[in-house]
């Protein structure tokens, strides 16, 4: 196997790692989110004003 193949290869792998690190991590920001603008829905305020 080449240099250039294993390179690859190891690109390839740490590409699509950090790709499904960031689409597992990503909902909690959603999540809160979601709580704010249900608590401005019932209170007319934003949480954090």
């Amino acid at each position: 196997m080449s240099l250039h193949a294993i390179l690859l290869l190891v690109v390839a792998s740490a590409a699509v790692l950090s790709l499904a690190v960031v689409a597992l991590s990503g909902h909690g920001d959603r999540e809160d989110e979601e709580a704010a603008r249900e608590h401005f829905a019932r209170t007319g305020r934003w949480p954090d004003e």
